[in-house]
């Protein structure tokens, strides 16, 4: 199944610096496979059988943990999840010109 973690307030001003080729090395060390990064953000496109997003959430921040040192906060929901969110979007999502819209994801406590 394809998952995507959003890694929450690394590489932002010189702080939590993350290497997003140490950070897929990680993530395949972890038996993750076909796992891709986007840019600096910390967005992390992988597969795993079917597991819950709560465990995958704290395998995800254990990895960030043994690799990086620190913690942060991490949403992770299947891909399936996000285009659906997206396709859910209204009608004027994006569409209106001078405006900057984003995509927000809860993270649960």
């Amino acid at each position: 199944m394809q998952y995507i973690a959003l890694l929450r307030g690394i590489n932002v001003g010189g702080k939590r610096p993350v290497k997003m080729s140490v950070l897929k090395t990680a993530y395949e060390a972890a038996g993750f496979t076909n796992v891709q990064t986007y840019t600096n953000s910390g967005n992390v496109l992988f597969e795993a059988p079917e597991t819950g997003l709560t465990t995958l959430a704290a395998t995800c921040d254990q990895i960030m943990v043994e690799t990086f040192g620190f913690s942060v906060n991490i949403a992770v929901v299947t891909a399936d999840q996000l285009i659906q969110a997206v396709a859910d979007t209204p009608a004027w999502w994006g569409n209106m010109p001078d405006v900057k819209h984003n995509l927000i994801v809860a993270i649960a406590p």
